[in-house]
């Protein structure tokens, strides 16, 4: 007779990530994701005698809302071409007529961020210098005011509701689905650049409208930030991280949570050990060894370890574009208040990203799964380092 397990965690360590009992082992090596996982659905499936099923995602659940789902409406602006004319000593002029050039009707939306910038800029040193004739002011003060508010709304089109961010979220990939180690440093360094030149450009065009002084609005270098803003927004469209990560997490937990339930079904109805009328703890020769290989070389090492990676990446990722969406004025907690394009966006995210998003059926399943380990190792009187000493029955 083996004597009763104390404690589950011998050799194995306890992890806590974020409330979740994790069963970790050191130097638990990698391996490719979709391999590893199956591996241990087969394994694991044939050990407790179970059905083996593997899941098949809809995919459409989890896709990007469209740009036009997306994209706010902006308001009109203009300016009559007598009055352009009677603008030319200011610099003023000749913004606004690269902007109603052939290519400037035409600019993408993260070109008319900077241009929107620079006429607020431009256009209050105008008027601090005294460079725009009386009955334009009141005019051109409004139309400063009107390109201020329109700012974040001009903002949110260049950046949730641009082709980057879609390819970031695309599902492109999801055929050739491999592991993700960490968050790539240039998507983090991209996403941390564009919060900080929101947020600059923001408060400056505030500065300007309330101050009313040129000081201020003289002092942005739109120039670099343009070109950084937009080498950032190239890094975010270079690849689908957002979308592969997204999507493992949830097929992890899709083909977890079948099998679970047929590895619980199957040990409800006849468990691998068991207790002879003497008392005595029987169970079928060579499956308290198999039952631990399978926990030692599958399921700790491949896919308890693959879950900690992508919960910690989803923490990282997550963190990082809360904090750029919310630079732009946007809660996604707030549905009521939102306007259309901004609800799809939070819709979206609060479904696969937030509190009861991918990353949190995950972490769920993972210690349902692993308590399931540990209740079969207790029933059995196994130590999780090692195999127990029961009598075994042919």
């Amino acid at each position: 007779m083996i004597k009763p397990v104390k404690t589950l965690i011998l050799s194995l360590t306890t992890a806590v990530l974020g409330g979740t009992v994790m069963l970790a082992l050191a130097g638990c090596g990698q391996t490719a994701w979709d391999t590893g996982l199956q591996r241990y659905v087969k394994r694991v499936t044939h050990v407790f005698k179970a059905a083996s099923v593997r899941s098949t995602p809809d995919y459409s659940a989890y896709q990007y809302p469209t740009r036009r789902a997306l994209a706010l409406p902006l308001p009109a602006t203009s300016i009559s071409l007598l009055d352009f004319l009677r603008l030319s000593p200011c610099d003023l002029q000749r913004l606004v007529g690269e902007r109603n050039s052939g290519l400037g009707k035409v600019m993408p939306a993260s070109q008319l961020v900077f241009y929107t910038a620079q006429f607020i800029a431009l256009a209050q040193n105008c008027l601090a210098k005294g460079l725009v004739p009386n009955d334009l002011v009141a005019s051109l003060r409004q139309v400063i005011e009107q390109k201020q508010q329109a700012l974040p709304r001009i903002l949110w089109n260049a950046l949730v509701a641009s082709p980057e961010f879609a390819q970031l979220y695309s599902l492109s990939d999801r055929a050739n689905p491999s592991a993700l180690t960490q968050m790539p440093s240039a998507l983090i360094g991209a996403l941390e650049q564009l919060q900080q030149i929101v947020s600059r450009l923001l408060q400056h065009s505030m500065d300007c409208t309330v101050t009313r002084t040129h000081e201020g609005c003289e002092s942005q270098n739109f120039e670099r930030d343009q070109h950084n803003f937009e080498q950032a927004l190239s890094v975010i469209g270079s690849s689908s991280y957002a979308g592969r990560l997204m999507l493992q997490s949830a097929m992890l937990t899709q083909q977890l949570a079948l099998t679970h339930e047929q590895l619980h079904s199957a040990w409800q109805t006849k468990p691998r050990c068991w207790r002879a009328s003497n008392e005595q703890l029987l169970i079928k020769r060579g499956s308290a060894t198999a039952l631990m290989h399978v926990l030692h070389n599958d399921y700790i090492p491949e896919v308890q370890a693959l879950a900690v990676k992508l919960l910690k990446q989803s923490d990282t990722f997550t963190h990082k574009m809360e904090a750029l969406v919310s630079t732009l004025g946007i809660s996604t907690l707030e549905l009521s208040a939102l306007e259309a394009s901004h609800k799809a966006y939070a819709a979206y995210w609060q479904q696969h990203w937030g509190a009861r998003g991918e990353p949190a059926k995950l972490k769920q399943q993972i210690k349902v799964h692993t308590h399931f380990w540990q209740s079969v190792l207790k029933h059995c009187h196994l130590s999780p380092g090692g195999q127990g000493d029961s009598h075994a029955q042919n």
